[in-house]
């Protein structure tokens, strides 16, 4: 079965060259700039979900909680901002976070992430 990621960015030219980059790989993609297009696209149950974190008219916070019924989704969050330790760890506490990518992140550095978050 063909695994289905998210991609949450309000830039188009990352989630464009996020979505070429994973449909080569074979997953499934789905697009959300908004999060109102977010929240409609959780109902399809991706397997994954990559969000940056700047999210506009609202937080990283509250975007997770909104996945508290969803256990099977996992999280990649990315930024180009470098997060501070605490930050992290408090981004960490939602189970459904596997971890984090810095942008500008190199090809094969953001597959392996891909590929490892889905494989647990």
């Amino acid at each position: 079965m063909k695994k289905t990621i998210l991609i949450m960015d309000d830039e188009e030219d990352i989630r464009t060259t996020f979505q070429q980059l994973l449909k080569k790989e074979g997953y499934a993609v789905i697009l959300a700039g908004s999060l109102e297009g977010f929240i409609e696209s959780i109902g399809k149950k991706p397997h994954l979900i990559l969000l940056d974190i700047m999210i506009p008219g609202t937080t990283t916070d509250e975007v997770l909680k909104l996945l508290n019924g969803y256990t099977d989704v996992k999280v990649i969050i990315f930024s180009v901002l470098q997060l501070s330790s605490q930050d992290k760890k408090k981004i960490l506490a939602y189970p459904q976070v596997m971890g984090f990518l810095q942008k500008p992140v190199e090809k094969e550095v953001f597959l392996h992430r891909i590929r490892d978050a889905l494989k647990q």
